[in-house]
């Protein structure tokens, strides 16, 4: 098993591009996000202007009004609310989009937005995990259709303990769903959502009836947005973008990290217990901490300077930006950037965000089947025509007793895979970051 897991490992490193048909909806000129935009919860501000709010926990009983949660809200599945009583009303265009970190799945149904749900309120649409699977429920035929008589489900389940980005849209024929930008599946249904007069729930629904069947989200939901249009491609992107505000550490901790680590451990999939590998898998890993200490993981790094006098280093990890700066090495008769790379680890972007504190700290990777960097790409695999979305979880843990003095942090680095095996692969190991520049300034 620890060779099959190295072999599958390995295989991200493929990324040859070629030509494949890439899977979206039709496209159009993308609006402005607050374009139709019937509700937003950010869920990071207390009482934000316009944007009143009720959160019920279940364990008092009691309503708080206003709240900060920076970033999200997080639900107990046992009838922690948030209700609005306005706004929410749409015909046969519609679009629900929200972040989730779900902590479980165990409840089978998690409730992140429905209008409305309790007693005999029928369900003019909801937006739902059904096993962990991306869902939406509503009213198909409108006022006069039998409530609830619709239930459309994906086929992938999110990841544990990580924020995901779902977005469901309808444009009266189609309904899209996509997750962390990208599209996951298409149904044809034509639909005409029914009124409702209930409020607007998040999270879970009115305490005598949607809560007691416990169907409630158990995690943590943020950005919360209904539109009352289909959201097209280039709308999604922009919300996706937008997400949650990366980790925060301390300034002292600003600068580029390269981290080399040996994943050295595996879980077994029939046990579940881990075990070591024969030989150990070598990782590098570059991490950068703004002067804000906003923390992200890079593909690429160039260590370069501004062109003023006097001269800032910063730090380039956006290939088009390079031609901006001066470089810092001589080679040759030409002053160059200092490179270094993550070859072993293919992000989605130039620069991926990590969430977490208190010295654990987590990166969703997701590499669709069309990305350049996904494995299935490689012009000599098997699957290259059917292609297939790749999701990696990539977490560090650092002893918070471990300060950066001596430009030297050293923690765990584990992994989690999916979509290159049926079964999740896991891999651990020591990781040991030396700091190589102290620039605060990414670019």
């Amino acid at each position: 098993m620890p060779n099959l897991v190295q072999t599958l490992i390995r295989s991200l490193r493929l990324g040859i591009t070629c030509l494949c048909l890439t899977l979206v909806p039709p496209e159009t000129h993308g609006q402005d996000i607050t374009s139709d935009l019937l509700v937003h919860w950010p869920l990071h501000e207390a009482g934000s202007e316009g944007q009143w709010m009720a959160f019920r926990e279940s364990n008092s009983g009691e309503t708080r009004h206003g709240f900060n949660g920076n970033p999200g809200v997080r639900f107990d599945g046992e009838g922690d609310t948030l209700a609005i009583n306005a706004g929410g009303g749409v015909s046969d265009r519609l679009t629900l989009s929200a972040w989730v970190l779900p902590e479980s799945f165990g409840r089978g149904i998690n409730n992140i937005v429905a209008k409305s749900f309790g007693n005999t309120r029928p369900i003019a649409y909801q937006l739902y995990l059904n096993q962990g699977r991306p869902a939406l429920r509503c009213n198909s035929n409108g006022a006069g259709g039998t409530p609830q008589d619709l239930d459309l489900v994906t086929e992938n389940a999110l990841l544990l303990g990580v924020w995901q980005h779902i977005a469901v849209t309808s444009d009266g024929t189609n309904v899209h769903f996509f997750v962390n930008g990208s599209l996951l599946q298409t149904f044809t249904e034509t639909i005409t959502f029914g009124g409702s007069w209930g409020y607007l729930y998040v999270g879970d629904g009115e305490s005598d009836s949607f809560s007691s069947l416990g169907q409630g989200l158990e995690g943590k939901a943020f950005d919360v947005r209904v539109y009352n249009r289909a959201l097209i491609q280039h709308d999604i992107d922009a919300l996706h973008t937008n997400g949650p505000p990366p980790a925060r550490l301390d300034s002292t901790y600003s600068g580029l990290w390269v981290g080399h680590a040996d994943l050295n451990e595996v879980k077994e999939a029939a046990s579940g217990t881990w075990a070591t590998t024969p030989a150990s898998f070598p990782e590098t890993v570059l991490l950068h901490i703004d002067a804000d200490g906003s923390l992200r993981m890079l593909q690429e790094a160039m260590l370069m300077k501004t062109r003023e006098t006097p001269s800032t280093h910063v730090v380039v990890s956006h290939p088009d930006h390079v031609s901006l700066y001066d470089g810092i090495t001589l080679r040759g008769t030409s002053m160059v950037g200092q490179r270094f790379s993550s070859s072993t680890i293919a992000l989605s972007a130039s620069s991926v965000a990590l969430q977490g504190s208190n010295g654990a700290y987590a990166a969703l990777i997701t590499l669709p089947p069309d990305h350049p960097r996904n494995p299935f790409r490689h012009k000599y695999h098997p699957d290259l025509a059917i292609g297939r979305m790749v999701q990696r979880i990539v977490r560090f843990d650092i002893p918070t007793e471990d300060r950066p003095e001596d430009h030297s942090l050293t923690g765990v680095l584990s992994e989690q895979i999916t979509g290159l095996h049926k079964d999740t692969l896991e891999a651990r190991g020591p990781i040991t970051f030396t700091r190589v520049s102290t620039s605060g300034q990414l670019r």
